[in-house]
This record gives structure tokens, C-alpha cells and sequence, in this order.
């Protein structure tokens, strides 16, 4: 069974993988980068604000690392 965090880290790989070129009709292929922090709950946090507290924490220290890529919160 995939576990909702699973799902999420799968779903994650795939948009990050479908955003990092896009094609602009005047300028050709152009590289793009993602970037996105997660937080779960109720492991993280039990309000939606929160929630999204810890989560753009996880996107600030992304950020920090390069950007690029998807972190939890810990």
C-alpha cells in the first residue's frame, strides 16, 4: 500500500519533471525550476495555518539547499 506521503513525493517528481523545460513559442525551450516545501497532518501541525507555516519553512530551506527540489517538514 502507498502511504499518502508516498503519493505525494511520486506526484512531486512528476510535475517537477514536466516543469523544468517549457516551450515559449518566440524563445524556444526554456529551463524552469521547482521548488515546494510540505507539511502533513496532523504529524505537523493540526490548523491549516500551521500547517502552512511549516510547510513554506520546508520551501525556505529548499531555497537555501539550490532550489530545485521538494522537502517535508522535520
Amino acid at each position: 500500500s502507498v502511504s499518502s506521503r508516498e503519493y505525494v513525493d511520486h506526484a512531486m517528481e512528476r510535475l517537477e519533471k514536466k516543469l523544468s523545460t517549457i516551450e515559449l513559442e518566440e524563445f524556444g525551450e526554456v529551463a524552469l525550476s521547482f521548488s515546494a516545501g510540505g507539511a502533513r497532518y496532523p504529524q505537523d501541525g493540526s490548523t491549516y495555518v500551521e500547517l502552512c507555516k511549516y510547510a513554506d519553512e520546508a520551501l525556505y530551506k529548499v531555497k537555501a539547499d539550490g532550489k530545485g527540489k521538494y522537502y517535508w517538514y522535520q
